[in-house]
């Protein structure tokens, strides 16, 4: 086997029936009904990102003659599955750490913001390359405001990762190991941005949160 893509894809599509294995495990024996809910849009998102990544990637390789506005929109929609991801595991560490606080729907429009933001410039950049953009070989390319992208869903897995490791320092040792997941969870997207470079047929981000939803389950 030559190609390196298929190894990519056969990775990712493994990925995939693994979180639908742990999408079926989710009961209220785990955590509460609202966490479960917000965990179940986690995994969901992470299927969402798989399912466009395989695509645009089956597309872009196999397909040669894919139109551009396609694979715009395919590459687009990973993207916006990934902050929809990272918006999620925002709003499950807020039910996980908050249970009690009662969140008013201005606070929680406000934390919204960033994310419906991002997913507006993602839909228009399928169209105007402000964003991201397919060259003339088929190949997603970013340009220099991806840092907007990846400000936003940053932003949304920062807080999550400082409140976790504030609590390491005052919570029972029996807890400790559930912070330390929650705190480790940063390393799946600053893996994949260091790393995602040099090696280009390995799909880091996905196996990142894998490994993450590994030790969570």
């Amino acid at each position: 086997m030559n190609n390196p893509i298929v190894p990519y894809l056969i990775v990712e599509a493994y990925c995939l029936v693994y979180g639908v294995a742990v999408l079926f495990r989710l009961n209220s024996s785990i955590a509460s009904q609202h966490e479960i809910q917000e965990l179940r849009n986690v995994i969901l998102t992470y299927f969402g990102m798989l399912i466009f990544d395989i695509l645009s990637i089956s597309l872009e390789t196999y397909v040669k003659t894919t139109p551009i506005w396609i694979l715009s929109i395919s590459n687009g929609l990973v993207l916006i599955f990934v902050t929809f991801g990272c918006f999620f595991w925002f709003a499950f560490i807020a039910a996980r750490f908050y249970a009690n606080v009662n969140f008013s729907r201005k606070q929680k429009l406000l934390f919204s913001i960033p994310m419906v933001l991002i997913v507006i410039f993602d839909c228009i950049s399928m169209g105007t390359g402000w964003i991201f953009y397919i060259d003339s070989n088929g190949s997603y390319s970013v340009t220099d405001y991806f840092w907007f992208q990846v400000g936003v869903n940053y932003f949304y897995l920062l807080i999550p990762t400082v409140i976790s490791i504030r609590r390491l320092f005052t919570c029972r040792s029996s807890e400790r190991k559930e912070y330390w997941v929650y705190a480790l969870y940063m390393i799946a997207p600053l893996t994949a941005g260091l790393l995602e470079d040099y090696v280009p047929t390995t799909p880091l981000l996905a196996l990142n949160i894998f490994l993450a939803i590994h030790v969570l389950f």
